[in-house]
């Protein structure tokens, strides 16, 4: 089984060692292959093999290729609990990626979206996007906009399900729970403000 490991910048800004490939480059007893989008995916060493296989899977499910772009802006989101917008999302892909463009980043969160790889919140004024698909809720600070995951206990949450059906008389099935107060830095940020 071939071993896998970042080594440096090249072709789309990564290179992969690769163990046991054709010898291009000798470097820490590995050979050095510019990355190519079957293998991209190792890129951070963050996700493996059968990952990457289930990401083409979720993809081709609904139609869409895996592309280096794709992929790119997936990474992004899941190094990164920030559940930032399209123009962070951005400017983080373009440091591995020079040539994406905006559009490009736009149109891929929303295929992302569509495969089932991430989720698009609409806290705050902007569209953000969380890699976490994990059951979970957030807050979002009314001062500068960060967002944060909480995760409230399912019972809590059942309870008050039940309590909507009952007061409603529908049939619930789903929920969005959101908080909304201020973090710790603004609330600091704020009492100083007030003092003087």
């Amino acid at each position: 089984m071939p071993r896998f490991a970042s080594m440096g910048f090249g072709f789309l800004g990564i290179l992969l060692c690769i163990e046991g490939a054709t010898r291009l480059t000798k470097k820490s007893g590995c050979d050095i292959i510019p990355i190519t989008i079957t293998n991209f995916d190792l890129m951070n060493g963050k996700m493996d093999a059968k990952n990457f296989e289930e990401v083409k899977r979720q993809l081709a499910g609904k139609g869409y290729r895996l592309t280096k772009q794709r992929l790119a802006i997936l990474e992004v989101l899941r190094s990164s609990d920030a559940h930032p917008d399209a123009e962070w999302v951005y400017r983080e892909v373009k440091k591995v990626l020079p040539h994406v463009s905006l559009g490009t980043v736009y149109r891929s969160l929303e295929v992302l979206k569509d495969a089932g790889l991430i989720a698009s919140l609409e806290v705050g004024p902007r569209r953000r996007y969380d890699a976490n698909l994990s059951e979970h809720q957030h807050i979002l600070c009314i001062s500068c906009g960060r967002v944060a995951d909480i995760h409230l206990p399912p019972s809590l949450l059942e309870e008050l399900e039940q309590q909507a059906a009952s007061e409603a008389d529908f049939t619930i099935t789903g929920h969005r729970v959101e908080f909304y107060g201020l973090c710790p830095q603004c609330l600091q940020k704020s009492k100083a403000e007030s003092t003087e």
